[in-house]
């Protein structure tokens, strides 16, 4: 399942079509959103194989990381087929630097595919993060979407990142979280209507990055994208014709 519907849809950019220029830093795309593969890990001489095992994977590029971050992503649920992003980062913007020197902005994003592989993006959304916990809510129309996660704050991979000075080992991260998501419809008086996803996990990938989490260090934040910005980022633009008129692009 790659990103932004089933099997054999288009894919899109986790960024919209402004993603096929040089706006963002750093650029991030999930390749693929739910997958399964077969083949062996070999670590520190111990093989392991392993045979339709759920897979993600996504690619970053760019100079750098943003100054901080948060992550979490699972697609080992109870209901099978069903797989969570959510990623936010406080970036630079070249396009504001001209204007606002040293401005950043927060971008974050809550997406699932249901067991259908329907998709549910959600531009809209808050968050309560810090290292061992991660409550996020977001909001799409009608649907509301609570993400909780929670993993033992004591023990972590280190993980090297890019940053402005070279890689440094810049995040944590954890494999085994206990992850709860659920999607609901609302009435226009916010009341609940109908509950499409309630599922949980113990085995989410769970991530915090950059500056600010040292010493119990917490993150409460929220972005939206308004309606006209979700039309003109979702517009199917034939990026076919920009690469003709713009070499290199």
């Amino acid at each position: 399942m790659g990103w932004g519907g089933r099997l054999g849809d288009k894919q899109y950019s986790t960024a919209g079509w402004l993603a096929a220029f040089p706006v963002f830093e750093p650029m991030y795309q999930v390749v693929m959103a739910h997958g399964l593969a077969s083949g062996w890990v070999e670590w520190r001489g111990e093989r392991r194989e392993f045979r339709d095992a759920p897979c993600y994977t996504e690619k970053n590029w760019g100079g750098a990381f943003p100054r901080r971050w948060w992550w979490v992503q699972c697609n080992a649920f109870e209901a099978r087929g069903l797989t969570l992003t959510c990623a936010c980062g406080e970036r630079s913007n070249p396009l504001l630097e001209p204007l606002l020197p040293g401005r950043t902005e927060d971008a974050c994003m809550v997406a699932l595919h249901d067991e259908s592989g329907k998709f549910y993006p959600f531009p809209n959304c808050e968050w309560d993060v810090e290292w061992g916990r991660w409550t996020v809510r977001g909001a799409l129309d009608d649907l509301r979407v609570r993400v909780e996660a929670t993993c033992d704050g004591e023990a972590a991979s280190v993980v090297r990142c890019p940053a402005s000075d070279g890689m440094t080992a810049s995040a944590r991260e954890r494999f085994d979280g206990s992850l709860s998501v659920r999607v609901w419809r609302v009435t226009a008086r916010e009341e609940e209507e109908e509950v499409l996803i309630d599922s949980t996990s113990s085995r989410a990938a769970v991530e915090v990055g950059g500056e600010g989490w040292e010493g119990g260090g917490r993150w409460k934040g929220s972005c939206e994208v308004a309606g006209a910005a979700r039309a003109i980022l979702s517009a199917d633009v034939p990026l076919e014709r920009f690469r003709e008129a713009i070499p290199g692009l």
